[in-house]
């Protein structure tokens, strides 16, 4: 794990396989210019916990984007646990997940919505 600067803020990923090693799931975070800084590639070991890291600038105008998808969605219904991932800012938890296909994570301050404000709405499942 980085020791960060004053100036800077640690994110870290969390990416946990699960059960179900053949489901390739990869993940990246781009900053504003959609440069990839952070990128996890997919595991085929079963039980197998991905801990990724960097020292973010903490700057007040910038916003970056976790992007994860994957080939299937995977449920319990089995009764095995499913991947899952955690996004986390200095300790602190942004956003855990065992259900989905693709998602994303905006961070920072500065973020701007995905939708027109005025005709659009972001419905999340």
């Amino acid at each position: 794990k980085p020791i960060c600067q004053e100036t800077e803020d640690l994110l870290e990923i969390q990416y946990w396989t699960g059960q179900h090693s053949y489901v390739t799931n990869s993940f990246r975070v781009e900053d504003d210019d959609g440069s990839t800084i952070l990128h996890g590639a997919p595991s085929e070991k079963h039980y197998f916990l991905n801990q990724t890291y960097a020292c973010l600038p903490r700057d007040d105008d910038a916003c970056y984007t976790f992007l994860i998808g994957g080939q299937i969605q995977m449920d319990n219904y089995y009764g095995y646990p499913p991947p899952s991932y955690s996004v986390l800012v200095d300790g602190q938890l942004v956003r855990r997940s065992d259900n989905w296909l693709f998602d994303s994570v905006q961070i920072g301050d500065s973020c701007k919505p995905r939708c027109n404000q005025d005709d659009e709405s972001l419905i999340e499942f």
